[in-house]
């Protein structure tokens, strides 16, 4: 049976195993901002601490990814604000004709008026592939 497929900001199941000096090492996959699942470990001097620690980091480690100009709670449409603003201020990004004309197409899909469910609205931590 296949692993269930982690939604971003989400740890899979915590695996502990006891090294030969006694210490405790945890170990999960975890799906990161990137939408990038990898492996992580912590250890600790028990498997509860292993665990905990382990945790810990998840909790630390959520919303770290990149330069932290967007978050896991951040919506679709901030990060679309974001990209629009750094595409006026980059130097050979699209003229300002173009941008306002994604900025009319997109306006469908994700303004509230125009559709039921508007993209804009969701969290990026729930958008998949």
């Amino acid at each position: 049976m296949a692993r269930q497929k982690l939604v971003v900001g989400t740890y899979g199941d915590i695996n502990c195993t006891q090294r030969a000096n006694g210490t405790w090492l945890a170990r999960a996959r975890y799906c990161d901002v990137d939408g990038v699942v990898r492996e992580y470990r912590k250890s600790g001097e028990t498997k509860n601490k292993a665990r905990a620690n382990l945790k810990a980091f998840f909790v630390e480690h959520t919303g770290t990814f990149g330069d932290g100009a967007i978050a896991p709670d951040d919506t679709v449409q901030e990060l679309l604000d974001l990209w629009f603003a750094k595409m006026e201020d980059a130097d050979g990004s699209p003229k300002s004709e173009t941008l306002e004309r994604y900025r009319y197409h997109l306006r469908w899909v994700l303004d509230s008026d125009k559709t039921e469910h508007p993209l804009g609205a969701y969290q990026l931590r729930h958008v998949g592939r």
